[in-house]
């Protein structure tokens, strides 16, 4: 029942993040390549992101640009510094299209 659940949500988000990407993905590209800052705009280290989810309670779900195009490989290497880039838990990452990436945080 759990994994159904998971599915249908995992279905649902890919589905939103296809249908809304591009609004957001050029908000961020504007920070990024123009240094064009608005209020959903928030950077992390070495990274800069746009929240795409505010969630629910201490959790949210952020696109994040990595010009490496490696932060799911870092994600999933358990590396820490990518933690420690954030300043919080980060639950998961999964790849919009190269260099973007749908992080879920917890606080």
């Amino acid at each position: 029942m759990f994994s159904f659940i998971s599915l249908k949500f995992n279905l649902s988000e890919r589905l939103a993040l296809k249908l809304e990407f591009d609004s957001y993905k050029a908000e961020l590209d504007d920070y990024i390549f123009n240094n064009n800052k608005t209020e959903n705009i928030r950077t992390f280290s070495d990274y800069g992101g746009i929240i795409w989810d505010g969630g629910f309670l201490d959790n949210y779900s952020a696109i994040i640009y990595d010009e490496n195009n490696n932060l799911d490989l870092l994600f999933k290497s358990g590396d820490k510094k990518i933690e420690e880039s954030f300043g919080r838990s980060l639950v998961d990452v999964m790849k919009v299209q190269d260099n973007y990436f749908r992080c879920n945080f917890h606080d």
